[in-house]
């Protein structure tokens, strides 16, 4: 069954959702690609690794990476049992005054790793197509967004070109000099050789996802992703319409244009 939304759907969002869905659209994407650009270039999976601070998002530094709590474990030691029956003969001073402990937040550092797409001329050897899927940890302020924005600002001063995919509606969007219109969701594709000047695809939750040129070496044009169709199949193969509960609150929420649209297609589910 597909999704009930024409588009993106805002469940996917919710960071119990959204850890999976971007490494299935990352696999997904280069898959399709791979078809389309060999023998001449391999498609690439890189990882990036964020080193966060989970002090700075209030020690839930999942909402930051858009993964879920119940992923996040500790490797607590357990204390050693004692026997009750055990009885000394030393005797213990009972302390005059009792002082209360406070309980305090460590700055511990965790470990984030976060795939990418690399498009590589095999027989030069260069990356010649860079490809970014965003998640909460690009868009927040801290430290993941920081990296993330000096990755951006070397590839764009580079000869390689760029794509960045945001289908996140929550956080701070990536900047773009003179943008006066606010899209829900936004795909920018930038040429290095037109640079400054880039395409931008604004995209708001009504609306299909669109379909965008993924630029190679001159001689070569373009690769063409058609957005909506891989979301359709990721969809469909995750099973989602199973896994998602349609009648939970929408994470991160919906803003008051979109709530009568949005109850409508609800109610259609729930009377399936």
């Amino acid at each position: 069954m597909p999704s009930p939304f024409p588009g993106m759907d805002p469940f996917l969002e919710n960071p119990y959702n959204w850890s999976e869905f971007h490494d299935r659209l990352i696999v997904t994407i280069a898959d399709e690609l791979l078809t389309q650009v060999i023998p001449k270039y391999r498609v690439k999976i890189d990882q990036r690794i964020y080193q966060v601070n989970n002090s700075n998002n209030n020690g839930n530094s999942s909402l930051l990476i858009g993964i879920p709590d119940v992923t996040i474990k500790t490797n607590a030691k357990q204390e050693p049992k004692t026997n009750q029956n055990n009885t000394s003969n030393v005797a213990v001073l009972e302390p005059k005054t009792k002082t209360k402990a406070l309980t305090v937040t460590l700055p511990l550092k965790e470990e984030i790793k976060q795939n990418y797409i690399e498009i590589i001329d095999l027989e030069k050897g260069n990356v010649v197509t860079a490809i970014e899927i965003l998640s909460p940890v690009n868009k927040r302020q801290g430290e993941g967004r920081n990296k993330y924005l000096k990755k951006r600002a070397n590839i764009l001063n580079s000869s390689t070109h760029f794509v960045e995919i945001d289908l996140l509606r929550s956080h701070e969007k990536m900047p773009i000099e003179n943008l006066k219109v606010n899209f829900d969701y936004q795909i920018l594709v930038s040429k290095f050789e037109k640079r400054p000047l880039a395409d931008l695809y604004g995209i708001n939750l009504p609306d299909i996802l669109p379909i965008i040129p993924i630029p190679l070496s001159q001689e070569d044009g373009e690769a063409i992703l058609n957005l909506q169709e891989i979301f359709n199949l990721i969809y469909e193969r995750a099973c989602y319409d199973y896994s998602i509960d349609y009648q939970q609150e929408i994470i991160p929420n919906l803003p008051e244009k979109y709530l009568t649209w949005c109850q409508e297609i609800l109610t259609q589910i729930s009377k399936k």
